[in-house]
């Protein structure tokens, strides 16, 4: 038998810390369209279910680098809390379809660099820090950037970034 009295409740308060990590990361909850954590199978992209059927991605803390010679692009989306991602497509094979990819994360950094002749599209958003997309810098907080190269709608191979950040930067080059 266990007793437990209305003073007892103050020594779990740890259990309060835990609570409000829980609430803070958003777990289990979209909070008007905020951060969402999902699982290998769920179909999640920019915030719309079922939208593509490409690879997800779910990491706790981590860096990402896709920049090993010839790796294939594919559809992604990444739900992180913390890490940064660095995309060197100059080096990818890049099928001839539009190919999304949805990156999420509380804090980091985003850099991908972006061959001359390769059309994209870029959503970002930021709480707070930087977008720099080609020369053209947006900072401060809640900052947001769309771009789209000239030539987007008629390009075979495209790539549209969807990139949302509570805090960190994103930057895209070419070359």
């Amino acid at each position: 038998v266990i007793t437990f009295y209305f003073k007892d409740i103050f020594k779990l308060w740890p259990l309060l810390i835990i609570y409000f990590g829980f609430i803070l990361i958003g777990f289990g909850r979209n909070r008007r369209g905020n951060f969402t954590f999902g699982f290998a199978d769920d179909k999640v992209y920019g915030g719309k279910p079922g939208k593509h059927d490409g690879k997800q991605q779910v990491f706790a803390v981590g860096s990402q680098d896709y920049s090993e010679p010839n790796w294939k692009v594919e559809p992604m989306n990444i739900n992180t809390f913390a890490g940064d991602f660095y995309f060197d497509f100059t080096k990818a094979f890049i099928p001839e379809e539009e190919i999304p990819i949805t990156i999420r994360s509380m804090a980091g950094d985003v850099h991908i660099l972006m061959p001359e002749h390769l059309d994209f599209r870029i959503e970002a958003a930021v709480k707070a820090g930087e977008i720099d997309v080609l020369g053209n810098n947006q900072a401060g907080v809640s900052s947001a950037y769309y771009f789209e190269t000239e030539n987007y709608e008629e390009a075979t191979r495209k790539i549209d970034f969807y990139i949302k950040l509570q805090a960190g930067s994103i930057r895209v080059d070419q070359v």
